[in-house]
C-alpha cells in the first residue's frame, strides 16, 4: 500500500495538493449548508443539518490524511521514501470517516423520500445498519487481513462488503420509484439524479479497493488510488448533498404555497422565487393550538405519520389539520 512505497516530488505533491483542496471544498460545503438552513421549512432542517455534518467529519479525516502524508514520507533530495514515523500514511483514517459519513448519507436520501414516520425511521435504521456493515466489512479486507497483499482475504472481504451494498443499490432505487410518484416533477427528476450520483460515486470506491489485486501496486497506481478516492469522497459529500438542499427547498415551498407551513423567509433557486415569505400569523395559530413559527407536523410529533405528496399534510388526526387549514386562511384574509 502507499505507506511502503516510494514517490517521485511531482506525485507526492500530487497527492497532497488534492488532500488540502479537498480540505477546502468541504470546509466550504460544511459552511454553506449550515448557513443555509434558514432556507427550508424547519421541517427540512434536521436533513440540512445532517447535510453540513459529513463535509465537516471528512474535512477532519482530510487533515489527518494530509497529516500522515507529510510524517510519512521523508524527502531525499530524488524521491520521497517511508520515513518509519509512528504517524505513517494510512487508508484507515479514509474507513473511520466513512464509517461515519457513508451511514449519513442515507439519512439524507431517506429526508427527501415521500415517507414519513414509522416507515421513515425503518429506512433510516436499515439503511444506515447495511452502509456500517458495508465499511467494516471493507476495512477488514483492505487494512487488516488484506493489508500485506493479501489478495485473497481482500477479495474475501470485498465480497462480503459487496453484499449490504448491493441490497443497498435495490432499496435506493425501489423507494426513489416510489416517492417520484408522489413528488412534483422538477423534485422527482431531482431526486433520481441524486440517485444516480450516489451510485456512481460509490462505484468507484470498490474498482479503487480491488486495484492492488489487479495490478502491481505502484507508486502510479497508489496517486492515482488516492485521486480517486479523493474526487469520490468531495463529490459524494458536497455535491450529493448540493443536490439533496435543491429536493428540500422545492418540497419547502411547496408546502409554503400550499398553506401547510409558513415561512419567514422568500424561497430562491437559481434567482427563481419558489415561494414569498408568509410570516406565521400568532392569532390564527394560537385558533388552531399552535405557537407563533410551530407547524401541524412539529405539534403532532410523535404520532403516527402518513406518506406524503405535495401539498399533503403530515398528519392522522383530521381534526387538527382541518383547524390548522382554518387558521392558515384567516390570517392570509386578514395580511389582505
Amino acid at each position: 500500500m502507499e505507506a511502503n512505497l516510494t514517490f517521485t516530488p511531482g506525485e507526492w505533491n500530487l497527492v497532497f495538493a488534492a488532500f488540502v483542496m479537498a480540505m477546502f471544498a468541504l470546509l466550504a460545503g460544511f459552511a454553506y449548508f449550515i448557513s443555509n438552513r434558514s432556507e427550508l421549512g424547519a421541517r427540512y432542517r434536521p436533513i440540512a443539518t445532517v447535510s453540513a455534518l459529513v463535509p465537516l467529519v471528512a474535512f477532519v479525516a482530510y487533515g489527518l490524511l494530509a497529516l500522515s502524508w507529510v510524517t510519512g514520507f521523508s524527502y531525499t533530495g530524488t524521491s520521497y521514501v517511508p520515513s518509519g514515523s509512528a504517524l505513517q500514511f494510512s487508508n484507515g483514517y479514509r474507513y473511520v470517516d466513512w464509517s461515519v459519513t457513508v451511514p449519513l448519507l442515507t439519512v439524507e436520501l431517506v429526508g427527501v423520500l415521500a415517507v414519513a414516520g414509522a416507515r421513515a425511521r425503518s429506512l433510516r435504521a436499515v439503511w444506515m445498519s447495511l452502509a456500517f456493515i458495508m465499511i467494516v466489512t471493507g476495512f477488514l479486507g483492505a487494512e487488516v487481513f488484506g493489508y500485506n497483499d493479501n489478495n485473497a482475504a481482500r477479495l474475501v472481504w470485498g465480497t462480503i462488503s459487496s453484499i449490504p451494498m448491493v441490497i443497498l443499490y435495490v432499496m435506493f432505487f425501489r423507494e426513489v420509484k416510489q416517492s417520484r410518484k408522489t413528488l412534483s416533477p422538477e423534485a422527482g427528476r431531482t431526486l433520481q439524479n441524486t440517485l444516480w450520483l450516489l451510485v456512481a460515486m460509490w462505484g468507484v470506491y470498490p474498482l479503487a479497493y480491488l486495484v492492488p489485486v489487479w495490478f502491481n501496486d505502484s507508486a502510479g497506481w497508489g496517486v492515482g488510488r488516492q485521486l480517486a478516492f479523493t474526487i469520490a469522497d468531495v463529490i459524494a459529500k458536497v455535491g450529493y448533498a448540493t443536490l439533496i438542499h435543491k429536493i428540500l427547498k422545492l418540497r419547502s415551498a411547496e408546502d409554503v404555497n400550499a398553506g401547510v407551513s409558513p415561512h419567514e423567509e422568500p424561497i430562491w433557486l437559481s434567482n427563481d422565487l419558489l415561494a414569498a415569505a408568509v410570516p406565521a400569523d400568532a392569532s390564527a395559530l394560537a385558533q388552531a393550538g399552535l405557537a407563533p413559527g410551530q407547524d401541524a407536523r412539529s405539534a403532532t410529533a410523535g404520532r403516527h405519520t402518513a406518506t406524503q405528496g405535495p401539498g399533503s399534510i403530515d398528519l392522522d388526526d383530521q381534526a387538527v389539520a382541518t383547524r390548522t387549514g382554518q387558521a392558515t386562511t384567516q390570517g392570509q384574509q386578514r395580511r389582505r
